[in-house]
């Protein structure tokens, strides 16, 4: 799994959620204090963490 770091996740939510290659695995949340985090598989099938820091 590859921890990517974004100003923003959930507008990349917004511009990945209705991409057809795109896997997502876990929406937008806050199952970590201090995180906002996404789940997605990309078409390679490597599993990509989004995270902004609140």
């Amino acid at each position: 799994m590859i921890h990517l770091f974004v100003p923003n996740v959930d507008d990349w939510y917004s511009e990945l959620k209705n991409k057809k290659e795109i896997r997502m695995i876990e929406p937008p949340n806050e199952d970590i204090e201090g995180l906002r985090m996404m789940t997605i598989t990309d078409p390679d099938g490597n599993q990509l963490r989004i995270c902004t820091r609140c």
